[in-house]
């Protein structure tokens, strides 16, 4: 397609991702004014330690091989536990986002519900030990699973909450704001989700994502309610470099 030129750049989250080193991600998210926050997917590692993992497909094999090892085992020197993260972020003046993947646990039935929730609150409950070491840093938090949203949503910790939504016909919830695949967004909810002062964000995880996006506000000048959407609108980003220099 035909790419518009939109001259503003919508307010843009960048997704650790392992294609760039915590050094070059870091500084540039410091440093470029386009560039309004960042987003680091956490998992529990095998021995309890919560960590930051970074790959841009968050494929179910890669995460669960992850979280059935011990940190020491985790070949790789970018994944690293989310105190470290936090630690060389306590100056960082935006958005701090953290996704709540869910653990590989055992198929929900009435004998494991409990196993599950016990291992779903130790989880919640080390990721709080950790967020309130540092209480100078305002994060917020978000998941794709309902049952990690619902116990982090009983602890009342002081952070916005959000849902990551990867299907639609889902059981809502109301959180402070809500991440939509490209092929959910929807001009009308999307405003109704605004007129009820919640925040509503993208997430854009390919080159066809981004087409789908500009798809969607390819009649902007004309559309008013597109318009609100555009400037309110955030969005979750791999690749923010290459958003910024295709649309601005």
């Amino acid at each position: 397609m035909s790419y518009i030129r939109l001259g503003d750049v919508m307010n843009i989250l960048s997704h650790k991702n392992n294609r760039y080193n915590n050094f070059d991600f870091f500084s540039k998210a410091y440093s470029d004014s386009d560039i309004h926050g960042v987003v680091l997917d956490i998992t529990r590692t095998a021995n309890g330690k919560i960590v930051v993992f970074e790959n841009p497909t968050n494929t179910i094999t890669e995460i669960n091989a992850i979280q059935h090892s011990t940190l020491s085992q985790i070949n790789s020197s970018e994944i690293k536990p989310l105190d470290v993260y936090l630690e060389g972020l306590k100056d960082f003046n935006k958005e701090i986002m953290l996704n709540v993947l869910p653990l590989d646990l055992p198929y929900l039935t009435e004998s494991t519900v409990s196993d599950i929730v016990k291992i779903n609150t130790e989880y919640i409950n080390e990721i709080f030990t950790i967020l309130n070491k540092f209480p100078e840093i305002s994060v917020c938090l978000f998941s794709s699973n309902q049952i990690l949203i619902t116990l982090i949503k009983s602890k009342k910790y002081s952070c916005n909450l959000g849902w990551l939504i990867e299907q639609s016909g889902d059981n809502y919830i109301d959180l402070e704001f809500y991440v939509f695949p490209c092929y959910m967004l929807n001009e009308k909810v999307l405003i109704q989700q605004l007129e009820n002062n919640k925040k509503v964000m993208v997430n854009v995880i390919d080159s066809s994502g981004i087409d789908i996006l500009m798809n969607f506000f390819k009649d902007i000048s004309s559309c008013p309610s597109k318009k609100k959407i555009f400037d309110n609108i955030f969005v979750i980003t791999y690749y923010p470099d290459i958003f910024i220099n295709t649309y601005k």
